[in-house]
């Protein structure tokens, strides 16, 4: 029985969370089978700790934003969801392999298009470049290319693809030098806090998730937009292009019923635009408290929607 060493108002945000997410479940319609209803339906996802998007709750469940979203879909077209735990990198591997079958979270590329199908949007949230407050000031970036021009070290999770201008930038050894491979954004996180790097690259959601506060009255600060593309679930091609086009219909008739939106609002606190499923233009997303592994203060800023 795992023991619950979360900090009392963590613990009571995540219990909040889960009063809402069996809200939603209980509200939830089934919309679909699977073509062969004789045979179980068994889905096999990659998960790895990156709030708010996967979180493990206090008696280990996992949860989150993308974990919930792809729950729920499964639910809804007749299959079960496992995840299974490893980091990014590992997970593209996975998935070309046909031992994975769905990957939240992802950019399309034509390198990714040859190992998956996309869904349609189901997460916007820009890509950032943070900072430490003192960086940013010293080094202003009018663009992403000029980090090669700078003793910055950036963290990056390996094998992410944060844009198509950073794909190209990749071949540039100045560039390339500027970059430190993390594992995920937690451990970037805690390397700044640390004072091993300068910054680095996450989504919006992340950010504040994480927390912008650092020890000895440090801030993070978004320093530069990196890209605003949607995120989508990556479908293995191994398993044919219907299970895209049935995860497809589902999050269409998520967003439509409201029950998307309302998980996202559950789990990053703006108000979800069901057209974009990123917040509505302008509101401004307040810094979170940390969650538990997580290097960032409480005393954290708002972040404003690019």
């Amino acid at each position: 029985m795992p023991v619950d060493r979360s900090p009392p108002r963590h613990r009571c945000v995540l219990q909040c969370l889960a009063i809402v997410l069996c809200g939603l479940l209980a509200a939830a319609p089934v919309l679909a089978v699977p073509p062969d209803a004789s045979t179980p339906c068994q889905l096999r996802a990659r998960w790895s700790e990156h709030p708010p998007y996967k979180v493990r709750l206090p008696g280990g469940e996992r949860s989150g934003y993308y974990a919930e979203a792809l729950r729920e879909a499964g639910r809804r077209i007749g299959c079960e969801v496992e995840f299974v735990e490893m980091n990014w990198a590992r997970g593209l591997f996975e998935l070309a392999a046909g031992r994975i079958d769905l990957l939240a979270g992802a950019l399309p590329t034509v390198e990714r298009a040859r190992i998956a199908r996309f869904t349609r949007p189901i997460n916007l949230a820009p890509n950032l470049l943070f900072l430490d407050a003192a960086a940013a000031r010293a080094w202003p970036l009018p663009r992403l290319a000029a980090l090669a021009d700078t003793p910055l070290l950036i963290g990056v999770v390996a094998s992410a693809t944060y844009s198509i201008e950073y794909i190209a930038l990749l071949d540039d050894p100045r560039f390339l030098a500027r970059l430190h491979k993390v594992p995920d954004v937690g451990r970037g996180w805690r390397m700044i806090a640390e004072g091993r790097l300068d910054g680095i690259i996450s989504d919006q959601s992340a950010g504040f998730a994480q927390g912008v506060g650092l020890p000895d009255s440090r801030q993070l600060v978004p320093a530069l937009v990196v890209s605003a593309e949607p995120a989508r679930v990556m479908v293995g091609r191994h398993r044919g292009p219907a299970l895209a086009e049935a995860l497809d219909a589902a999050f269409d008739a998520m967003i439509a019923d409201g029950w998307l939106p309302r998980l996202r609002e559950a789990w990053i606190p703006c108000t979800a635009d069901p057209v974009t499923m990123g917040c509505r233009t302008g509101e401004r997303i307040p810094a979170a408290l940390p969650p538990l592994r997580a290097a960032g203060g409480q005393d954290a800023p708002s972040l404003s929607p690019p």
